[in-house]
């Protein structure tokens, strides 16, 4: 692993849902979307003069649209934006180039899980830790089946690993970069440039 790693998992095949979602959080701050794309590239964006970007590869795997993000500092933010805005479960995770990671499961107007530590600056209370008496609610409301049952579990035994997230969810794991999946097939670049430089 060559640097630290974000993705958004959102349950919905619907792509412009949660492109929508993203650029009515981000219109306060006059950004706007540029892409999907296969053919754009970030040198399409970036090269704005100095445009500040939020850049993702896009991609719709069974059930989940995935964002592979670049900017880790507001991935749970968006997350939450996104769920808020559009109702549907929303799962967002980073793994740190120094082996730790982190993991939050957004349903029901509500942070229903989380994994790692650090604030849950994204909410205006504290989310509270999964634990049995919970777990069928918060396992169904992410859209249930085993492996996501047993990534619970593990989520209460203190157990779980990135790998395990992807396995629950299937599909792409949290662990792929940003960059690498630049022209991977079936990813689409999307960015977010300030509407006043772009």
């Amino acid at each position: 692993m060559t640097g630290s790693r974000g993705q958004i998992a959102v349950r919905t095949a619907d792509s412009g849902l949660v492109l929508d979602a993203i650029d009515a959080d981000l219109r306060r701050f006059r950004f706007r979307r540029r892409g999907p794309s296969a053919e754009l590239s970030p040198a399409d964006v970036v090269g704005a003069r100095g445009a500040e970007v939020r850049e993702a590869m896009l991609t719709v795997h069974g059930a989940w649209t995935r964002l592979a993000v670049e900017d880790l500092e507001s991935l749970y933010a968006t997350a939450w934006g996104i769920h808020k805005a559009t109702g549907v479960p929303v799962i967002a995770a980073r793994v740190f180039q120094y082996g730790t990671w982190q993991f939050k499961a957004y349903a029901d107007n509500d942070l229903v899980l989380k994994v790692g530590e650090g604030p849950d600056t994204e909410l205006a209370w504290v989310g509270r830790p999964l634990d049995s008496e919970r777990l069928a609610t918060v396992v169904q409301s992410l859209g249930g089946g085993d492996a996501l049952l047993r990534f619970c579990r593990g989520v209460i035994r203190g157990e779980p690993e990135p790998s395990d997230l992807a396995a629950a969810l299937g599909g792409p794991s949290p662990e792929l970069d940003f960059r690498s999946l630049i022209g991977a097939p079936g990813w689409q670049y999307v960015a977010w440039a300030q509407a006043s430089r772009v």
